[in-house]
Formats: structure tokens, sequence, C-alpha cells
């Protein structure tokens, strides 16, 4: 079973790259790598690989394996070709420390523009969470509810879900 990453939060980062992965996210990181050691901590896989993205990715081992599996099932051509690069060539794997934590590598920290910032912002987006600079975050994310089909001022968003249906 697939656990749901959720929540936003608001994170420091230090000049070394460790950062803290808020608490509801390790419980779904733990969740979602149900075939380690007893005891051990909880492996993460940090996707860096689609560069048309301003954050990077987080997965748990679980997730990861049901984007692998569908990748391996591609017939060979550009699209696996671009896909394995994405989501196998340029990802990460590492395991969030007892304390919680994992020190994101340098090219990571540049890759999110961090600058001296320090300033994480961790959003949970169902099957994988983002991590963003903060500052990126805060502009990037503001959705326009006009380019959103079937949307109607004053409508409970709720009824959205079921227009697909």
């Amino acid at each position: 079973m697939l656990c749901t990453f959720r929540g936003e939060f608001g994170q420091k980062i230090d000049a070394k790259g460790r950062v803290s992965i808020p608490a509801q996210i390790r419980k779904v990181l733990d969740a979602g790598d149900p075939d380690r050691e007893s005891g051990d901590d909880p492996n993460l896989i940090i996707v860096f690989g689609d560069t048309t993205s301003k954050c990077i990715f987080g997965y748990s081992q679980q997730a990861m394996q049901d984007v692998e599996a569908k990748i391996h099932a591609m017939k060979a051509g550009p699209r696996k070709k671009l896909l394995s690069k994405v989501f196998l060539t340029r990802s990460w794997e590492t395991r969030v420390d007892s304390t919680g934590r994992i020190v994101l590598p340098k090219a990571l920290r540049d890759r999110l523009e961090l600058g001296e910032s320090g300033d994480l912002t961790f959003a949970g987006t169902g099957e994988r969470f983002e991590i963003w600079n903060s500052v990126t975050y805060e502009a990037e994310n503001d959705i326009e509810l006009d380019d959103i089909e079937g949307f109607e001022e004053g409508m409970d968003m709720a009824e959205l879900l079921d227009m697909d249906l």
C-alpha cells in the first residue's frame, strides 16, 4: 500500500547541507520502506533530473519501485531513455539518519539556488514530495483559478474531484 505525502513544511538547512526531514514525511518514508532491516532508518530517493522544475523530488523506496516498474515496462525509445535519465540516472539514494536528517549534497543545494538563504520548503504532493528553495516556492506556487477547467467562483473545491469521472 502506497502512503501519501501531505503538508507543507519550512525547514532550515545549515552550511554543511544538513536538513531535518519533517516528521510527517519521515513517517511516510518509514512506511514506504518495508524491506529494510528492523531498526534501520528509512531510505529516501531524491530525483533531480527534471530540469523543467525548480524543485527536486523525494520518493519512498516503494514509490520509486512503482516508477521504476513503469519505466522498465516501456518499449525502448526516446521516451524510455528520457525517463530513465530523469528518474534513474539523475537520482540519489540516501538514508535518513537516526536524528531525522540528511545531508543534501552541494550540487543539489546549488540546483535549488539556495545561496545564503538556508530556507527550504517541503511540500507533499501524494506519491512524492517536493523540496524547494523557500523563496522560489512562494513565488512559483500560486494557482491561477481561471486556468482550472470547471472552476466557478464560489464553488466548493471538492466538486472538482468528481469532474473527470
